[in-house]
């Protein structure tokens, strides 16, 4: 297998998370949307709810290793990301943080992430 750099794997990681939820009936409204706090991968709509998405690509790995590497410090800066555009968009929908992990044992959605 081809050595692909980690920013490749990351932008194969989002395509597939992105074909995983627009298959779910998801709408995609943005990728990669960068703040100072951080980069939101995917901005989605999911009917009346707007869902900031985290993708989590581990090749290699199983179930679980992706949301083990959301620590508490990059919770922290992805909140404050999701803050940053709900002002800078000026939008008062309902919102959701959703992690989408692939790994060799397959795509899991994890909804609701913070509760």
């Amino acid at each position: 297998m081809p050595y692909k750099s980690p920013h490749a794997l990351g932008l194969e990681g989002e395509a597939l998370a992105l074909g995983y939820l627009c298959a779910k009936g998801y709408r995609h409204l943005q990728s990669r949307y960068k703040t100072r706090w951080g980069e939101i991968d995917l901005v989605m709509q999911d009917d009346d709810m707007l869902v900031f998405v985290e993708v989590k690509y581990r090749q290699k790995g199983q179930y679980g290793d992706g949301i083990r590497a959301i620590r508490p410090d990059k919770l922290s800066r992805w909140l404050k990301a999701c803050e940053e555009y709900l002002v800078l968009h000026d939008t008062d929908s309902a919102l959701r943080l959703d992690v989408v992990e692939i790994t060799a044992d397959g795509i899991a959605h994890l909804e609701n992430v913070t509760g």
